[in-house]
């Protein structure tokens, strides 16, 4: 079933994670782009916040934490070369997603269940809105890794269409195991 709503969706929104898998596996960004697939404006913002947040602690001349383990007193000083990935890892990710169209979303989400859970709290911003906006935009798919987005995507009480990565993947006509090998 998941394949078949993955096949007939004109719009595909990514949840945060399937963002970072993407990256992960290599796909490229013209693959997401020439596809009709999006992420949302709060999971670039995040990608933007938390790749910055990285850069500025990781691009300084020491970096290092002092703590206590078994009473005595330790500090942990990260090496030039750790610093340097970290920060690298940082920018590509954040140059990649940069890439990615992404739209808003100003909805609440829609089921009787919504309103009897806290959902940005349980969901995170990112993927309440990328619900949002698939539960709001006609014959939109949202693809995800997450078996919680798939069951309550399919649950009577929210329902919305999902699809997985691999699904996606087929889909837009490219080779998960090319990608990883």
């Amino acid at each position: 079933e998941a394949q078949s709503e993955a096949t007939n969706g004109d719009v595909y929104v990514l949840s945060f994670t399937s963002l970072l898998l993407l990256y992960e596996i290599g796909v490229p960004v013209d693959v997401i782009k020439g596809n009709s697939t999006y992420i949302t404006e709060s999971t670039l913002l995040q990608i933007k916040t938390d790749a910055l947040k990285i850069i500025n602690e990781y691009d300084r001349d020491t970096v290092s934490s002092i703590g206590v383990f078994d009473g005595n007193l330790f500090m942990n000083v990260v090496d030039e070369a750790y610093k340097e990935k970290i920060v690298t890892m940082a920018g590509k990710v954040l140059k990649y997603v940069e890439q990615i169209e992404y739209r808003g979303n100003e909805h609440d989400l829609k089921g009787d269940i919504f309103g009897q859970i806290d959902a940005k709290e349980i969901l995170g911003i990112c993927d309440y809105d990328a619900i949002g906006l698939v539960q709001n935009t006609n014959n939109a798919v949202l693809i995800a890794t997450e078996f919680f987005h798939a069951s309550l995507g399919a649950s009577q009480l929210v329902g919305y269409p999902t699809a997985s990565v691999i699904d996606w993947l087929i889909h837009v006509g490219t080779s998960a195991i090319e990608l990883i090998d």
